[in-house]
């Protein structure tokens, strides 16, 4: 219950000093968007997963850029999954929610097309994990305030060691999700 209390606290200080420095940004970029996600273990011993999987995702993207090109994200995603170990392939609605803090550098603030590359934290929420996410964002404005955009994001999930009576086991898992959708600059 500690933990969730402090989980709560963070990510309640990131969003208001993101509320707070909002003023200071060029442009607003609200961004929803459906893709697909694939998870891939990294090694033989891992926990969270037992095989690749893979399944639709949703997302919801607020992006904040500085006319220096400075960006800060605040990126929400959602994915379930299909269990692709199985004959015949079986889903599972078993959400994984994500919550990323990102920081970065968009070229292009304020034209038609953009480009955006950031990194930050994410902590992905169904199984208190902390990862580490990379999104690289392409955008196209078609008026001022109305585009398309995809995106490439890739979360390094950091399990927790856990040790048994006869060895020490560490899993790291690399989850992959490509997504489509609109951009509405405000």
């Amino acid at each position: 219950m500690k933990l969730n209390k402090k989980i709560l606290i963070l990510l309640c200080a990131f969003l208001s000093i993101s509320s707070l420095s909002a003023r200071a940004f060029e442009e607003y970029i609200l961004t929803p968007k459906l893709g697909v996600s694939l998870t891939l273990p990294t090694g033989k011993e891992h926990v969270a997963f037992q095989a690749w999987h893979a399944g639709p995702s949703i997302d919801f993207d607020a992006k904040f850029n500085h006319k220096s090109g400075f960006s800060f994200l605040i990126t929400n995603s959602i994915c379930s999954i299909i269990d692709m170990d199985l004959k015949p392939p079986t889903w599972k609605f078993q959400p994984s929610p994500f919550l990323s803090f990102l920081f970065g550098y968009t070229y292009g603030v304020g034209q038609n097309f953009q480009i955006t590359a950031a990194a930050g934290i994410s902590l992905a929420l169904s199984f208190t994990a902390p990862s580490i996410p990379v999104q690289l964002d392409f955008s196209y404005f078609f008026t001022k305030e109305y585009g398309i955009c995809c995106s490439l994001t890739n979360n390094f999930i950091i399990g927790i060691p856990y040790e048994t009576a006869l060895e020490t086991k560490q899993w790291l898992n690399d989850f992959i999700e490509i997504s489509v959708g609109a951009n509405f600059r405000l």
